[in-house]
Formats: C-alpha cells, sequence, structure tokens
C-alpha cells in the first residue's frame, strides 16, 4: 500500500478511538508510540527533497576585458604637417679665372662662376677694370649653380693689362667680387684664376681654361733661357730645365713661337733630373725675334710653360732667361749659358 495512504488511515483510526471517548491522557503507551512514528514518517514523508536543476546554465560567451593588460591606444596621433625651417638655396657668383695676355694674339677674356645653389640673374650687372672701362651685363643673363660664363674681350670692349684688376658689380653698383693681379701675376699664355673653383684665392695658372674648371698641370720641366740673338752670330736656342731628380720623357712634346711655328721633340728625348737641354734653331727650324714668345706644349696639346718678350729684352749677347733656375722670373740676363745655370 501507498505509504502516505497507510499514514493517513492510521490517523484516521486514532481519532476515532478519540472520539470514541478514550481519554488521551488513558491512552496506552504503545499507541503513543505508534502515533509518534506514524508523525514522525509523515513528516519524513512529506519532507519536499528539491529537484535536481539538470538545466546547464547559458555559457557566458562575453569575453571578460582583461583588466590587467591596457588596452592599446590604437589612435593613430595627427601627422605633424608642419615644415621645418629651411635656408633656402641662393646664388653666389664670382670672378673665377681672368686671362690678360694670350700669346696667339686673341682676345683677353674674363670667366665668372656660380659657386651657389640657385640660379643668378646677372641682368644689369656690370665688369669693370682699374681704369673704369667697365660693360654692363645684357638682360636675361642668367647663371645656373656651377656653371662657368666667359665674357671676351671683344665683348667687353677693353682689354685687360699686365697690371690691371676687374671689379663686378650687381645692378645697386655694389661690388661683389675683385680680381687685382701685379706684373708677372698673369704673363702670356697663363691665367689669374682660383684653385679650387670659386673657393680658393687667386693664383698665376699655368694652363687657362675658360668656360671650364680650373687646374695647375703639374711641370716637370720648364723654359729656362732663351736666345734670340747669339753674340756670335749662331743659332738663336731654347733651353728646358729639369728641376726635379727624376727623369722626363719629352718625346712628343712641341715647342712653338707666337708666329704659329712649332716644332715636336724627337722619340726617346729623355732629360735627367737637373739636366739643362738646348735646342737650336737647326734643329726646330725657325728662328726667335726681338719681341717673341716661346710655348711648350706636352703630348697631349696641353700648355705648359709660356715666356714671352719684348724688343729690348733679349738682345745680342744677353739672354731672357730665370735666375734662379727653374723658379725666378723670366728676366733680361747679362750672360748666356746654353746647358748650364744660369747666373
Amino acid at each position: 500500500m501507498d505509504r502516505r495512504l497507510l499514514t493517513a488511515f492510521t490517523l484516521t483510526l486514532i481519532f476515532a478511538l478519540g472520539a470514541a471517548g478514550c481519554p488521551s491522557d488513558a491512552a496506552a503507551p504503545g499507541v503513543d508510540a505508534a502515533a509518534d512514528s506514524l508523525e514522525a514518517d509523515a513528516v519524513a514523508s512529506d519532507t519536499v527533497v528539491p529537484a535536481e536543476d539538470t538545466a546547464t546554465p547559458a555559457e557566458d560567451t562575453a569575453t571578460p576585458s582583461d583588466d590587467t593588460t591596457p588596452s592599446a591606444d590604437t589612435a593613430t596621433p595627427a601627422e605633424d604637417t608642419a615644415v621645418a625651417d629651411t635656408v633656402a638655396p641662393v646664388a653666389r657668383v664670382v670672378i673665377n679665372e681672368v686671362v690678360a695676355a694670350r700669346l696667339d694674339g686673341g682676345d683677353d677674356w674674363v670667366e665668372l662662376y656660380n659657386a651657389g645653389g640657385a640660379d643668378a640673374d646677372l641682368s644689369g650687372w656690370a665688369l669693370a677694370d682699374d681704369s673704369d672701362n667697365s660693360y654692363v651685363i645684357a638682360d636675361g643673363t642668367t647663371l645656373a649653380p656651377g656653371a662657368f660664363l666667359v665674357f671676351e674681350e671683344t665683348e667687353l670692349a677693353f682689354g685687360l693689362g699686365k697690371d690691371d684688376a676687374v671689379t663686378l658689380t650687381d645692378t645697386d653698383g655694389a661690388a661683389v667680387d675683385l680680381a687685382d693681379w701685379g706684373e708677372g701675376d698673369a704673363p702670356g699664355g697663363w691665367s689669374y684664376g682660383r684653385l679650387p673653383d670659386g673657393e680658393g684665392p687667386f693664383r698665376t695658372l699655368n694652363h687657362p681654361t675658360p668656360g671650364a674648371a680650373n687646374d695647375d698641370v703639374l711641370v716637370t720641366v720648364v723654359l729656362n733661357e732663351v736666345v734670340a740673338a747669339a753674340a756670335d752670330g749662331g743659332d738663336d736656342w731654347i733651353e728646358l730645365y729639369v728641376p726635379g731628380s727624376g727623369a722626363q720623357d719629352v718625346s712628343g712634346w712641341v715647342l712653338g713661337d707666337d708666329g704659329g711655328n712649332t716644332w715636336e721633340i724627337p722619340a726617346d728625348t729623355v732629360l735627367a733630373g737637373g739636366e739643362h737641354r738646348v735646342f737650336t734653331q737647326t734643329a726646330f727650324g725657325f728662328g726667335l725675334g726681338k719681341a717673341d714668345a716661346v710655348l711648350l706644349f706636352d703630348g697631349d696639346g696641353v700648355l705648359l710653360q709660356a715666356t714671352a718678350w719684348i724688343d729690348g729684352d733679349a738682345d745680342a749677347g744677353t739672354s731672357w732667361g730665370r735666375s734662379p733656375d727653374g723658379t725666378g722670373d723670366f728676366a733680361t740676363l747679362t750672360a748666356q749659358t746654353p746647358g748650364a745655370a744660369n747666373p
């Protein structure tokens, strides 16, 4: 029988017996114990056991933020587009080289060079010598950075002297640059210029370079003495000298005068260190005049040395030479010393 029905029946019976006049106090102990037992069982039976919650709680799929790791600041800072202060390039025009005496009788010239980083507008600028001869540069004349510009005597309408100067001025008449040379600084066949271009001080250069970078060819052999009127009426002659100790092969080099006469030095001609070597008129085939010049070119046609003299500088019995040998300026020497040291 169902335990619950049994319990209810038993309780009904007990209550019925009590209603029939059985005093509760007289109830048999066994009955009371049975009743107590039944009541306990009823309580126990009536105790509700919570049903097991078998539902699976919904999984929290949200990913908790990791509070221990600072979130990356993904915002891109605004780029600083401000342009840093820069210095704009400027032009810097200088006198770079001048030729005051060309041995071929051609034009003197002045060379400008832009040593700056921007184009230079030279419109209205001027070139002038120390005798106040001047030339105004034409409108629209520009000079790019690193470029050269040559003005020849024909365009300038004035020549340059042995002891002279050239000044470059801007449109306001302010002096921009000056080349000033004394006698002997720009001798015939040589130039007076800056080395390196645009930066160096002016100096005598033995290799004029109009419209090109200046250089100074290493000279290992020099013109040392010239006789245009031998004391005994014999040949004119030209003397070369090696100032160093090393031998120098001059095969294929060329000697010339200001009349365009030239002579190529024969093959296998080697000069020893310290040697004075004389070439006579019979060998080179042309005579030298009272006012003349001698030029020395290397095998590539580069002018290495030149000297010029005027009437009276190299009269009979005298010579036109360097003193001391190799390094001194040319001057009239009272003694002719072919193949030997000059006085």
